[in-house]
């Protein structure tokens, strides 16, 4: 009973935020015309809570590749409702006392806020729409596959030490997945993951909340980042969050909850699906030409090999007693 008080008293208190905008604002919610947004983020967001992707990374392939809304709005859509579902989904993991690596995240929001700063004030009218969807799909498929090689593997379940290597390697690829974010809406939180369960061979049971705690952080800060010195949140954008947000901020810590209960196998295969459905979607519905094409297979091979490479060296590393 104490655990449901807990998690009604957030859900209860982003209930009132949304009530309190809506008549501030004088703009109310639209489900008759934007009503599929609050099916797709039923599903989003468990899948935010439950796996090492974003909300975005469910809305924004959905929104761009199958209703065709622009890549910017989907965006915004996607900061502005992680940072309410995942930060519901981040308060039950911490009341819960589910374990998550404080190193990781520490490091990481350093290398997120240089990557999203960086990505919004030279990339973000820069990259095609098109090429940004297949690029964001072909890196995330290169790593499901390498994920395979995770199955049969004994992770740790601790957190990564303070090492110059360590600190380097994390602040590299959680720059990268800033930049990622920036122009998605997600991204920092599947590098994050695949540097934490690939190279420092932590277990997927604290990479998945990591991540999941890591993303909502960072959101907040793409959208702080957005209103203060960019040109704000998208109008789109806010009217398929006013249609979400009731939806989001009791599937996220569903989700949460429901994973923290499963196999790592389970854990594995479930991401893997989400993100190889995504991978087959986007070929078959976007009008890629020539370049996009050697765009998506240069970008899953250079990703099979450096996924793969971190694989190796976290077995190696673990085979010689390191951390």
């Amino acid at each position: 009973m104490n655990f449901l008080k807990s998690i009604n008293f957030v859900q209860c208190l982003f209930l009132l935020i949304w009530i309190g905008l809506i008549f501030v604002g004088g703009v109310y919610p639209d489900f008759f015309n934007h009503g599929f947004m609050s099916i797709t983020m039923l599903f989003g967001s468990f899948i935010a809570g439950a796996t090492s992707e974003g909300g975005g990374a469910v809305a924004f392939p959905v929104m761009t590749l199958l209703f065709n809304i622009a890549p910017q709005d989907a965006r915004d859509f996607s900061t502005l409702i992680q940072s309410f579902g995942m930060t519901s989904a981040s308060y039950i993991i911490i009341k819960s006392k589910i374990k998550i690596a404080k190193n990781l995240i520490l490091i990481c929001l350093v290398g997120s806020f240089m990557g999203q700063l960086f990505g919004f004030h030279f990339l973000e009218k820069v990259i095609s729409p098109v090429s940004l969807k297949i690029a964001f799909t072909s890196i995330w498929m290169s790593f499901a596959l390498v994920l395979f090689l995770q199955l049969k593997k004994q992770n740790k379940e601790e957190d990564i030490s303070f090492t110059p290597l360590s600190i380097t390697l994390c602040l590299v690829f959680s720059l990268f997945g800033g930049v990622i974010t920036s122009l998605t809406g997600s991204g920092v939180d599947i590098f994050t993951f695949s540097i934490a369960v690939l190279y420092f061979g932590i277990c997927e049971k604290i990479a998945t909340p990591t991540s999941v705690v890591l993303m909502a952080i960072n959101s907040i800060i793409a959208c702080l980042l957005k209103l203060s010195l960019y040109d704000g949140i998208s109008s789109e954008a806010y009217s398929y969050w006013l249609v979400c947000l009731p939806v989001v901020i009791f599937g996220a810590p569903i989700g949460a909850l429901f994973i923290n209960k499963r196999s790592k196998k389970f854990i594995i295969y479930f991401l893997q699906a989400s993100i190889i459905l995504q991978f087959i979607y986007s070929w078959i519905i976007l009008p890629l030409n020539q370049n996009q094409k050697i765009l998506s297979l240069s970008l899953l091979i250079g990703g099979l090999l450096i996924f793969f490479m971190m694989s190796k060296k976290e077995t190696n590393r673990l085979d010689r007693g390191g951390v």
